[in-house]
This record gives structure tokens, sequence and C-alpha cells, in this order.
């Protein structure tokens, strides 16, 4: 049970960095597109 609760847990800090990185992404082209 311990084992599962961590995997799911390590996943789900995965999923938060992915969206991070993908909210970072778009302030950056969002950004870019301001500037142009």
């Amino acid at each position: 049970m311990p084992f599962l609760f961590f995997m799911e847990l390590v996943s789900n800090l995965h999923l938060t960095t992915v969206w991070q990185i993908k909210k970072i992404l778009m302030g950056v082209l969002q950004s870019h597109k301001w500037n142009d």
C-alpha cells in the first residue's frame, strides 16, 4: 500500500510539473506575441 501511495504521489507531482511547464511556455509565447 505505501508503495502505491508513493507512486501516485510521484505521478501527481509529475503532472503538476508538466502543467506548470506548459503554463510557463504559454506565457513566454504570449509575451513574444506582444513584442511583435
